[in-house]
C-alpha cells in the first residue's frame, strides 16, 4: 500500500536534526562532516545517520568531502522559505 507522499517527506524531515543539518549545509561555507558536527554540536553517529538518510533520499550529496544540496534539496529549502513567510504573517 502506498503512503501519502507528503507524509513520507514529513517522516524524513521530522527526524530530529534533519532540518538543522539542511540549514547548515545551505548556509555554511564548506560544510564538511566535521564542520556540520561542530556547528550543531551534534554527535557524529547521529549526524552520520541523518546524512545517510538525506543522501539516500537524494536531498544532499557528498562531493569531495563537502556536503551540498542536490537540486531536490535546493527546491525543498525554497519551499521552506514559503513556510517561513506564512509563519511571519500569522505568528
Amino acid at each position: 500500500m502506498k503512503t501519502c507522499p507528503i507524509i513520507d517527506t514529513f517522516n524524513l524531515l521530522g527526524k530530529k536534526w534533519s532540518l538543522c543539518i539542511l540549514h547548515t549545509i545551505k548556509n555554511e561555507n564548506e560544510p564538511t562532516f566535521t564542520k556540520i558536527s561542530k556547528v550543531l554540536k551534534l554527535n557524529p553517529r547521529t549526524l552520520s545517520t541523518r546524512l545517510t538518510d538525506l543522501e539516500l533520499n537524494k536531498i544532499v550529496k557528498n562531493k569531495n568531502k563537502l556536503y551540498i544540496l542536490t537540486q531536490k534539496g535546493i527546491d525543498l529549502m525554497e519551499s521552506f522559505a514559503t513556510l517561513d513567510d506564512w509563519n511571519k504573517k500569522y505568528n
